[in-house]
């Protein structure tokens, strides 16, 4: 896995409103190659690792309000993009399937 660091805009909707936040605090912003995903993150803190995950349609910025109080309690605190969201990226379109008869 590597990582870059890189703050390009977004489809999500709200690349402002991040990039507001990210310049608010100690928050690192960077992206994760995975194999042919690319999964963008923020982090924040050191120590043991917690992850934060998003649901549905929600991105890294739903859990912005937790990051840096657990970085300051002493934790390494990251929340990725989940692939697809933000600015991770998104699968390939698939085509379905037509079953043999």
């Amino acid at each position: 896995m590597s990582t870059s660091e890189d703050r390009g805009g977004g489809a999500s909707g709200q690349p402002d409103r991040q990039a507001a936040w990210l310049k608010g605090g100690d928050l690192r912003e960077g992206h994760a190659d995975v194999g042919d995903v690319r999964l963008h993150y923020v982090e924040a803190g050191g120590g043991p690792l917690i992850v934060l995950l998003h649901g549905f349609p929600e991105s890294w910025y739903g859990r912005r309000l937790q990051i840096e109080p657990l970085a300051a309690a002493g934790f390494h605190v990251v929340a990725p993009d989940m692939r697809g969201y933000n600015l991770s990226s998104r699968p390939k379109e698939s085509r379905p399937t037509t079953p043999s008869t």
